[in-house]
């Protein structure tokens, strides 16, 4: 019983003293909120440690969820993947069935990110389905 206590002990110890998701990592110019983050855009904190330029890369491409002002240190809360599909947006919906590929046009009930799934209308039929946000912004149908 010592034994697990004392190993729960080191792991919380280890927990705290590990750099948390970008606290390393600062602002070079005010990040509005739906910025998409460019290389030149941040910047690795003076006393981060050696070897942290694979935090930066983690902070390349993603959507800002807030405005984040220049010289502020960034956080896994200030980020998320970059919305590809905005609710009520015209989507181009893809049925697959074995060999068999079916597009019509839909409108988009949610948004989200590639690999999301959101619900999509089919603009000829009015029926509802759920569909994977695709990397190109087009909706595969679910089954």
């Amino acid at each position: 019983m010592n034994r697990l206590k004392l190993s729960f002990y080191f792991v919380g110890l280890a927990a705290l003293s590990a750099p948390a998701f970008g606290t390393n990592v600062t602002a070079n110019v005010t990040l509005t909120r739906g910025h998409i983050i460019e290389q030149g855009d941040i910047k690795l904190s003076p006393e981060s440690p050696p070897g942290s330029d694979a935090l930066m890369e983690r902070y390349i491409g993603q959507q800002m969820r807030r405005t984040v002002y220049a010289g502020a240190r960034l956080s896994a809360n200030h980020v998320d993947r970059p919305t590809l599909v905005r609710r009520n947006t015209r989507v181009n919906m893809i049925y697959r069935l074995g060999r068999l590929q079916m597009t019509a046009s839909g409108r988009a009930m949610d948004e989200g990110g590639a690999g999301d799934i959101i619900t999509v209308m089919n603009l000829d039929s009015k029926l509802r389905v759920q569909g994977e946000i695709l990397p190109d912004g087009s909706i595969e149908v679910i089954k």
